[in-house]
């Protein structure tokens, strides 16, 4: 039960950088012409990835609430940033 819960906190983490850094690399890599629509689109589809894994976490509902009301802007604020730093670092267009 604690391998599966680590596992699932460990998805929570990874998956939304993977994600927004999928996004940002194939959305960014053909052309440099890209809308702020489909940047939050990507956002919240990185959001959702973690969030799927915090959700099935083996605990009270209450707690799984608790924990999604502080991931939301959590990993929120922090793939904004790791968004701006990726561009920059990737394809050196940095604000």
């Amino acid at each position: 039960m604690r391998y599966k819960a680590a596992c699932l906190m460990l998805g929570a983490v990874v998956a939304p950088f993977l994600t927004i850094s999928a996004y940002l690399y194939f959305s960014r890599w053909p052309t440099r012409w890209f809308t702020a629509t489909s940047d939050y689109i990507g956002l919240g589809l990185s959001v959702a990835a973690g969030m799927a894994f915090l959700l099935r976490l083996p605990v009270l509902v209450r707690w799984r609430a608790l924990a999604a009301v502080v991931y939301l802007p959590t990993i929120g604020a922090a793939l904004v940033f790791y968004s701006l730093m990726f561009v920059g670092a990737v394809f050196n267009d940095w604000l």
